[in-house]
């Protein structure tokens, strides 16, 4: 009896010198990879770590649970092997998604803190998660995007174009956009008071299409540096602006 108990104890301890293990190793690499990169906050490779190191210890935990009931690892994995197939066949989407989820927190061309369009989807990512990524969209809404999603549609990262861009698009009935250097300094004035926050000089206006009558333009700014508050403000006076010209013409044609 002692003899089992001495057993028991043993397992749960060399089980706890892994997790043990585990948490100081996640450490030490956060801490040199933190130290090297100069930064304080998170992006892809401290989430993947984080995630890489939370499974491994729940898995241990799991190990640990069936020691303390006495359960062999043997037998369990052989009597479940026909219900696990089941569960994987059901589960595939959920296992597809932590796969593609992983893939996405060691890579680089999309991170957090890009300002993306994921399918209609615009926003800045906030995290990763084996689920899904987290947008926070320009209205502050939080946006949940699967992760086979996103490995399976078109991604625009306006970030990886020029990290200090603020840019938008909208739609204008042809009308409006006649003269498009008028139209250029008609939004290129509503953001004149930024002009210690970007360059004036970079403001552009681009038609990106054209459907029934109306005109989607593209207006982008560089700014001296990165600041997603001013990218915000920046849109927000744009967009403002835009409704002020539709309520105009639709004053105008009534």
């Amino acid at each position: 009896m002692f003899s089992n108990i001495d057993t028991t104890i043993g397992k749960l301890f060399i089980n706890g010198l892994f997790i043990a293990s585990v948490l100081v190793l996640r450490a030490i690499v956060l801490h040199l990879y933190r130290r090297r990169k100069s930064i304080s906050g998170i992006d892809n490779f401290i989430v993947g770590i984080n995630t890489i190191a939370l499974i491994v210890i729940l898995v241990l935990l799991f190990f640990t649970f069936l020691q303390l009931v006495n359960i062999e690892l043997k037998h369990f994995f052989t009597s479940i092997s026909i219900i696990a197939a089941a569960i994987a066949i059901l589960s595939k989407d959920y296992i597809s998604n932590a796969i593609n989820g992983m893939t996405l927190m060691f890579n680089t061309n999309i991170e957090i803190g890009d300002f993306v369009k994921i399918d209609e989807q615009k926003g800045r990512i906030i995290n990763l998660s084996l689920m899904n990524v987290q947008l926070q969209s320009e209205e502050g809404d939080l946006v949940l995007i699967p992760n086979n999603i996103v490995l399976n549609t078109q991604v625009i990262n306006y970030t990886k174009g020029d990290t200090r861009k603020a840019q938008i698009e909208l739609p204008l009935p042809i009308s409006m956009v006649e003269d498009i250097e008028k139209t250029e300094q008609v939004f290129k004035e509503t953001i004149l008071e930024f002009g210690h926050k970007a360059n004036l000089g970079s403001f552009k206006v681009r038609v990106v299409d054209i459907q029934n009558e109306i005109i989607t333009i593209r207006l982008s700014i560089i700014l001296h540096e990165t600041d997603w508050e001013v990218e915000k403000e920046i849109r927000k006076k744009w967009i403002s602006k835009w409704a002020f010209l539709r309520q105009q013409l639709d004053n105008k044609n009534q």
